[in-house]
C-alpha cells in the first residue's frame, strides 16, 4: 500500500498563524509557501524517508507533481529536492514501476534508500489525493485560487499514470575501471563504475540530474609503493564529491598550519563508512584508527582532486549530454579551481625581474605648519552647513581641488566646502570610490562613473560582484575588485580590457603601486599582476591575507592570519621578493601604521589590549598595554610619536622609544560606530567620539570641541575646517572660527 502523507504540525504552529495573519496582498503567496513541513512516502505503513523529507509544503507537493508527470510522459528518472537541496528524492521509472531513491548531500553524501518498488500508478493516486488534501488545508488560511488550481490541474493529469508506456530494454551493462595518474613517491585514488543499467545514458539534459549519477561502484586509494589504503564499494560519484571538499580543507589546513584533517566517507546504504585521519605535520594517513602510514597530504589532496575530474571526464565520455548536468559542472568547477590552487602553492614562490614603473603610492602627508605665532591654548568651532545624502556609501566623504564630495544611500553630493551649496547631485548607492577623474557608485545592479567636476555620466556597466575596492594604474587604466576577481577598466568607457581570478580565492585585498597591482588573497598567495592583467609574480604567506597591501617606502607590507595570530611580510612590489616577515602573537585590529621610522600595530593579547612598534626589518621595538577601556583601538601617526585611540574616545600617546608622552580618558555615551582613527594636523588631534574633541597634540590637552557630532567619517581641510558625516547620512560642516595662543 502507497501513501502520500503531508504533514499538518504547522496548524498549530504560533508563528505560522502569526506570518499568515500579517502577510497581505503580495507577500501572500510569499507566506503560503514559507509553511514548512514533512512530506512522508510510506510503503506499506513505512516512511521511506524516516522524516528527512522536510520543506516547503507547497513547494514539495508542486514538487511531487511534477516529477511524476514527467515518468507518466515518458521520461526515465525525474527528481524532487527537499531541505534546500540538501535532500533529494529520485524517482526512476520501470515499466508499471516507479524507483525511489533518496540521497542526503550533507557531507558524508549517502544513499539512504535505494531504488524502493512502488506501482507508478498506485503513486500516482497517492500524490493526487494528498494533493488535494493540501488543497482543502490551505484554502482557509487565504491561499491565492490560481496557486491551487494549477496544483490541483496537474495533479488531475497523474489519472494517465494508470497504464504507463514500458521504458523498452534495460541499455547494455556498462563497467569501466579508471587507471588513476601515477606520480613516483605519490598516492593515487582510482575508481570503478558498473553502470549495468545505463542510468548515465539515460540523462537527456539539461539541468542537474542526481539519478544518472549513482552508478554504482568502488573507489580505492593506494599509497606511494601503489599499496592500498581503502577499497570503498558505494557510488563513486557521492564519494568522489566529499573527497574532493575534503582535499579542499587539505589544502586550508596546509595554509594555516594546522595539525589535523578529518574526513569522513559514508558507506552503500544505510551502512557505516570510512574515518580518515590526516596528520598534515607528521605527513600520515589513518583510516578507521588504524595505524598511520606515511602519505604527504598535499599529494593526497592532490590524488583526490584529480580522481574527482577523471570521473567527471568518464561520465561525459559516456553520455556527452552529462557535460551539461549541474551536479556534475558543480564538481568539476570546483575540483579544478582546487587543484590549480594547490598546485600554485606547491610551486611556491615565483618572483621576477623588477619591473619598470613600479612605485608605492605615497599617502597625503598631514600639513604641519603650526596655526599661527605662539602655542595653541584654545580653539573654537563654528558649524557653518548641513546636508543629508542618507547612510554612508563607502568611504563616503573625498576632499581635494575645493571640492566635497558626500556619497550615501540617498544621494552622491558634490559641495562647496564653504558653504555647502551643491554644484552637482547623483543617484544615491551603497559602495562609493574616487578613482582618478571618476566617482564610481555602486547601486546594487549597475556600476556608475561619474565625472568628479561636472557630475556627468561617463558610463554605466551591470555589476558582476559586489565592487570593494577601485584606482588608477600608471597609464589610466582603472583596477576594480569585485567579488574575488580584479578587474581592468577602461575609464572611458567601462569596458573590460582583462580579468584576473586567482583559483580558489573567495576575497582579494587590492593596492596599485604605479603600473602594477598587488593582490592579496584569502587562499593565502600574494599576485603581482601587470596593466595588461598577467602575473607578474607569485608570492606564497603564512597565512590568508587579513587586509590590502600597505606600501612603506620601497616596500609593499602585506598582513596573514596564522595559527599564533598574525604574521607581516614585507616585499618588493616590483619583482615579488621577500625582504623579511615579522611574526605576531595577536590579529592586528587595523592595518600597520608607520611613524618616525617605525611601523605602529593594535590587538589584544589574552583578552588585554596591545600597542607594539617594530622597527627596520620587522624587529620587535617595544610594546605597551594601554588602559582605555574594553574594545578595539585604532592609531595615528604623530610627529615623533604614535597616538591610540579607543571606542570611547579615550586616547594614549608614546613617543618613538616607547615611553608615555600623555593619556586622556573620555566617557563618551554614544560613541561612533566603526573604528574611525583620529585626525592629526597642524598641531591638533581631533579624536571623533560623541561630538569631536580637540586636543593639543605635544600635550593632550584639550583645546575645543564640536559637540554633537557623532561622525561614522571624517575629513579635515588644511585650514582644520571639519567635515563629519554621521551613521544616519547627515553631513556637518564646521570651520575654525577662534584660536587663542600665547606668544
Amino acid at each position: 500500500m502507497i501513501r502520500v502523507r503531508i504533514g499538518e504540525s504547522w496548524k498549530e504552529d504560533p508563528r505560522v498563524r502569526v506570518a499568515l495573519r500579517r502577510a497581505t496582498g503580495r507577500s501572500r503567496p510569499e507566506a503560503i509557501r514559507s509553511i514548512v513541513d514533512v512530506v512522508a512516502i510510506e510503503v506499506d505503513g513505512v516512511d521511506i524517508a524516516a522524516g528527512r523529507t522536510e520543506g516547503s509544503l507547497l513547494g514539495a507537493a508542486e514538487g511531487l507533481v511534477q516529477a511524476l508527470s514527467r515518468l507518466v510522459a515518458g521520461e526515465d528518472q525525474a527528481s524532487v529536492p527537499f531541505q534546500d537541496g540538501a535532500v533529494e528524492l529520485l524517482l526512476r521509472r520501470r515499466g508499471p514501476s516507479a524507483l525511489l531513491s533518496l540521497v542526503t548531500l550533507s557531507r558524508p553524501a549517502r544513499v539512504l534508500a535505494r531504488e524502493v518498488e512502488v506501482d507508478l500508478g498506485g503513486l500516482a493516486r497517492a500524490t493526487r489525493e494528498a494533493a488535494a488534501l493540501l488543497c482543502r488545508d490551505l484554502a482557509p488560511v487565504g491561499t491565492p485560487p490560481s496557486i491551487l488550481r494549477r496544483l490541483l490541474r496537474a495533479a488531475a493529469r497523474l489519472a494517465r499514470a494508470e497504464a504507463p508506456p514500458d521504458s523498452g530494454p534495460p541499455l547494455p551493462a556498462h563497467q569501466r575501471r579508471h587507471r588513476p595518474r601515477r606520480r613516483r613517491g605519490a598516492p593515487a585514488c582510482s575508481f570503478e563504475i558498473r553502470d549495468e543499467e545505463g542510468l548515465l545514458r539515460g540523462y537527456r539534459g539539461p539541468g542537474a540530474d542526481l539519478g544518472s549519477l549513482l552508478v554504482p561502484g568502488r573507489v580505492t586509494l593506494r599509497d606511494a609503493h601503489g599499496g592500498e589504503i581503502l577499497s570503498a564499494p558505494g557510488f563513486p560519484f557521492l564519494m568522489l564529491r566529499d573527497l574532493a571538499a575534503s582535499a579542499a580543507r587539505l589544502a586550508a589546513a596546509l595554509q594555516t598550519g594546522e595539525r589535523r584533517c578529518a574526513v569522513a566517507l559514508a558507506g552503500a546504504g544505510r551502512r557505516g563508512g570510512w574515518s580518515l585521519s590526516v596528520d598534515l605535520r607528521a605527513g600520515t594517513l589513518a583510516v578507521d584508527g588504524r595505524a598511520p602510514i606515511r602519505c604527504a597530504p598535499a599529494a593526497l589532496a592532490q590524488a583526490l582532486l584529480e580522481a574527482a575530474l577523471d570521473f567527471c571526464g568518464a561520465a561525459a565520455a559516456r553520455n556527452p549530454r552529462q557535460a551539461q548536468n549541474g551536479h556534475l559542472i558543480e564538481l568539476r568547477t570546483g575540483a579544478e579551481e582546487c587543484l590549480a590552487h594547490l598546485r600554485e602553492m606547491l610551486a611556491g614562490d615565483l618572483p621576477s625581474a623588477p619591473s619598470a614603473g613600479v612605485r608605492p603610492r605615497r599617502p597625503p602627508r598631514p600639513m604641519r605648519a603650526p596655526l599661527g605665532h605662539g602655542r595653541t591654548k584654545r580653539l573654537v568651532f563654528r558649524r557653518s552647513w548641513q546636508a543629508d545624502v542618507g547612510a554612508p556609501a563607502g568611504e563616503a566623504l573625498y576632499l581635494s581641488s575645493g571640492r566635497l564630495l558626500a556619497c550615501g544611500g540617498t544621494a552622491a553630493l558634490c559641495l562647496d566646502p564653504g558653504t555647502g551649496r551643491p554644484r552637482w547631485r547623483g543617484p544615491g548607492s551603497s559602495w562609493s570610490a574616487r578613482a582618478g577623474d571618476l566617482l564610481l557608485l555602486s547601486t546594487g545592479e549597475r556600476l556608475l562613473a561619474l565625472e568628479v567636476g561636472t557630475g556627468r555620466l561617463r558610463w554605466s556597466r551591470p555589476e558582476d560582484g559586489g565592487p570593494r575596492s577601485a584606482f588608477v594604474l600608471a597609464g589610466g587604466l582603472l583596477a576594480l575588485e569585485a567579488g574575488s576577481c580584479l578587474r581592468g577598466l577602461d575609464p572611458a568607457n567601462g569596458r573590460t580590457t582583462w580579468t584576473f581570478a586567482p583559483p580558489g580565492a573567495a576575497r582579494l585585498h587590492l593596492t596599485g603601486f604605479g603600473s602594477l597591482s598587488v593582490a592579496a588573497a584569502d587562499t593565502g598567495l600574494v599576485y603581482g599582476v601587470d596593466g595588461s592583467g598577467r602575473v607578474s609574480w607569485r608570492l606564497r604567506g603564512p597565512g590568508p591575507a587579513a587586509g590590502p597591501p600597505l606600501p612603506h617606502g620601497q616596500d609593499c607590507l602585506a598582513l596573514f592570519r596564522t595559527e599564533r595570530g598574525a604574521s607581516l611580510l614585507a616585499l618588493d612590489p616590483s619583482s615579488g621578493r621577500r625582504r623579511w616577515e615579522a611574526p605576531l602573537e595577536f590579529l592586528p585590529w587595523a592595518p600597520p601604521v608607520p611613524f618616525a621610522g617605525l611601523l605602529g600595530l593594535a590587538g589584544a593579547v589574552g583578552g588585554e589590549a596591545l600597542v607594539a612598534a617594530l622597527g627596520p626589518g620587522g624587529m620587535p621595538a617595544w610594546a605597551a598595554s594601554p588602559s582605555l577601556g574594553a574594545g578595539p583601538l585604532s592609531l595615528a601617526a604623530l610627529r615623533g610619536g604614535l597616538l591610540a585611540r579607543s571606542a570611547d574616545g579615550s586616547c594614549a600617546a608614546w613617543d618613538r622609544s616607547g615611553t608615555a608622552l600623555w593619556a586622556r580618558t573620555a566617557a563618551a555615551d554614544h560613541p561612533p560606530p566603526g573604528l574611525l582613527a583620529p585626525r592629526v594636523l597642524r598641531g591638533a588631534v581631533l579624536v571623533p567620539s560623541d561630538g569631536i574633541e580637540v586636543l593639543d597634540e605635544t600635550s593632550g590637552v584639550r583645546l575645543g570641541a564640536i559637540p554633537g557630532v557623532a561622525p561614522a567619517r571624517l575629513a579635515v581641510a588644511d585650514d582644520l575646517s571639519v567635515f563629519a558625516l554621521d551613521a544616519d547620512g547627515l553631513v556637518t560642516a564646521a570651520r575654525l572660527a577662534t584660536r587663542l595662543g600665547v606668544v
